[in-house]
């Protein structure tokens, strides 16, 4: 085997076997039986880059401290300072088989979703893990790692690497690292098996932490809204909620059927004849253009029949709310924006089967019929609109709802609505937990399909997870199942919405958009 040469620090010309450039003397069946050993149980630690990016880099010191490498004698190579008890035979062996790089400062060494499929050490200078393009996780010195530490063929790079200054780097490819010699493919899997201990008892501690301020801030801030409570049960506020118009009986009625599966189109027309106006809301629903039926129905029973109890249920909320309130430029932007949550929850509700869609629908319909109430109260008590502000609107309307006689199931869902934008899922009332997230996620959809910014919050990812939904964010999940049901449904929309809707199909896939 050839000697490297003195001042070489590359690795030698393309196309000259390994058995070549990596001679292990001296070699023995118990040295590689160890080595074998360590790398399977390094294997079952399941590294993957996903799992432990905070975990390989956050619990290291922040501060960046440059270290001059000591040179080999002899040869000039550096000596990376977790190689400093190799021989000089073997650090050149080491050399022959990599590859060393040099970075300028700022220069980007690894990109956020690239593949890579090199270990890479430091020899020199400063590397910055970056996450998500903003978030600085650590700064890597002279001998610490980044890059594949799984030695897999294929790996997804979850973070960027970027030079704080002139940097070198030693190159290891993963098809390399078992041809090494023994006692430097150990040193490799030893610094990962410290580091991986050492970080994976910082995010255990870490993560009791963020788990107890966790469960402090929830706790805090529904001390906060419970302080509105007050006013809310106050005799003053009570009798304005009395004097507010009940829905129609059948609404009431027909409201503790929405968790029974065995209620009859029969039950439904027989509430609804009660109500003349609802029953021709009704017909005029059935036989409008959207359904596009060939002979018009006149028998409210065919009517419920064909369009089903979700359907009608949710015409008899928006007719009946429409009716006792103020007709105006406020109240139709809060009653479409119901109607709008009122749509997508169902549609959620259908794709992830964890709750009745006629149930989200309804809480979609009524979510917002606090905020109706504070409307009125704001222009009826003008002097002391900004103290009506600061009340909570989910317990006006749950108060409302409870006085409608509506189920304590919905009173309760309308009245926890804002909890997902402080608290983790596991800090959400278990029995209606499912309903609380859809409820929460069809706004994030909905401010998407606006073109608002900001939507996605701390934990909407849980919530995602905890509904079983795929797509790796909202953006996403609204792009491939919501909008394209919207799309499929336009002719239900308002004009704005529906021409929305048909601007970002058109945008994300011209052909849909045209068969639509």
């Amino acid at each position: 085997m050839v000697p490297l040469q003195p001042g070489l620090t590359s690795a030698p010309a393309a196309g000259a076997p390994l058995s070549s450039l990596v001679d292990t003397p001296g070699s023995s069946y118990q040295s590689s039986r160890s080595i074998k050993k360590k790398r399977n149980h390094l294997a079952t630690l399941g590294f993957s880059i996903g799992d432990i990016i905070m975990k390989f880099f956050k619990w290291k010191s922040p501060k960046a401290v440059q270290a001059t490498p000591p040179q080999v004698k002899g040869y000039g190579l550096h000596r990376p300072t977790i190689f400093s008890h190799l021989s000089e035979y073997d650090l050149s062996q080491l050399y022959h088989a990599t590859t060393i790089k040099h970075f300028q400062k700022d220069q980007c060494i690894l990109q956020e979703g690239d593949e890579c499929s090199c270990l890479y050490i430091v020899l020199s200078g400063c590397v910055k893990i970056i996450y998500r393009n903003d978030t600085n996780i650590s700064v890597l010195n002279n001998s610490d790692f980044f890059g594949d530490i799984t030695f897999q063929e294929k790996f997804e790079n979850f973070y960027s690497a970027m030079a704080v200054e002139n940097v070198t780097l030693m190159e290891i490819k993963n098809n390399i690292v078992e041809h090494l010699p023994d006692n430097v493919q150990m040193i490799i899997y030893k610094k990962l098996s410290k580091d991986s201990i050492h970080n994976i008892y910082y995010l255990s501690t870490h993560n009791d932490k963020v788990n107890t301020r966790n469960t402090e801030l929830t706790t805090y801030v529904r001390r906060m809204k419970s302080q509105t409570d007050a006013f809310i049960n106050a005799e003053i506020f009570q009798n304005i909620i009395k004097n507010i118009p009940k829905l129609p009986k059948c609404a009431g009625s027909l409201s503790s059927k929405l968790f029974d599966d065995n209620v009859s189109a029969k039950e439904v027309t027989e509430s609804v004849q009660e109500e003349p106006a609802l029953a021709a809301a009704i017909l005029k629903a059935v036989n409008s253009a959207y359904y596009g039926l060939p002979e018009k129905i006149s028998s409210l029973h065919h009517a419920i029949l064909y369009l089903g109890f979700n359907n009608v249920y949710q015409l008899i909320l928006e007719n009946s709310i429409k009716n006792i309130m103020t007709q105006d430029e406020e109240y139709e932007k809060i009653r479409l924006h119901s109607y709008m949550i009122s749509l997508i929850a169902s549609e959620i509700s259908l794709h992830c089967q964890k709750s009745k869609p006629v149930v989200n629908a309804t809480v979609g319909i009524l979510h917002d019929v606090g905020k109706i109430v504070t409307l009125l109260l704001k222009r009826k008590y003008a002097n002391i609109k900004e103290l009506i502000h600061m009340i909570d609107d989910s317990k006006v309307g749950a108060c409302l709802l409870r006085n409608w006689g509506f189920p304590d199931n919905i009173v309760k869902i309308i009245e926890c609505q804002y909890d997902p934008e402080f608290a983790h899922p596991e800090n959400i009332d278990q029995e209606f937990r499912y309903e609380i997230s859809i409820l929460y996620l069809s706004h994030r959809c909905y401010a998407i399909l606006l073109g608002e910014e900001n939507t996605e919050t701390t934990f909407v990812d849980d919530f995602m997870e905890l509904l079983g939904i795929q797509q790796k964010d909202c953006q996403v999940f609204y792009q491939h199942i919501i909008l394209p049901t919207l799309l499929k449904n336009k002719k239900r929309l308002p004009e704005k919405i529906s021409r929305l809707v048909h601007e970002q199909a058109v945008d994300l896939s011209p052909a849909r958009a045209r068969a639509s």
